[in-house]
């Protein structure tokens, strides 16, 4: 599963933040700049995909700029892939041993996320909204410091 989507599989990294995708619930590949999921291009062909990543790569040497991740809104506490993760509220998460976090998928611009996660004492014990977490919600979780081993398989 890749950026969300469990039907995508890497064709080509074309550098560290450019990789081409093959999106086999659509048939089409997918251009993704890393950190910025709305310049995804779409592409029916694997050389136009290719040749459109390509051209972003150019494009990349002369406008490094243009390529920098976009801010994260301020309710998003990461980022990785499409999926986000946030405090449900912060002032939950102060008052109590339980912290109460959102995950949910960038793209879809869902109020407070797909679902919730509960942590207690540094460790996830609790989730819903899927029978089980994106592979990028657990890397998210993980860069937070929290114990999900037991969600790795």
């Amino acid at each position: 599963m890749t950026n969300g989507v469990k039907n995508m599989k890497k064709v080509k990294q074309f550098n560290e933040s450019i990789s081409v995708f093959f999106d086999k619930e659509y048939n089409v590949y997918k251009v993704v700049v890393k950190g910025r999921p709305e310049a995804t291009s779409e592409e029916d062909d694997k050389q136009a995909a290719f040749d459109t990543a390509q051209a972003m790569v150019d494009h990349m040497a002369k406008e490094p700029k243009a390529y920098d991740p976009e801010p994260l809104p301020e309710n998003v506490l990461d980022r990785e892939g499409e999926w986000d993760i946030g405090y449900v509220t912060l002032k939950y998460a102060e008052q109590s041993e339980t912290i109460k976090l959102w995950f949910g998928h960038y793209t879809t611009d869902e109020e407070m996320g797909c679902g919730n996660i509960w942590v207690k004492d540094g460790e996830v014990y609790d989730y819903d909204g899927v029978y089980s977490l994106p592979e990028e919600v657990v890397t998210l979780l993980t860069r937070q410091g929290y114990d999900v081993s037991y969600l790795v398989e």
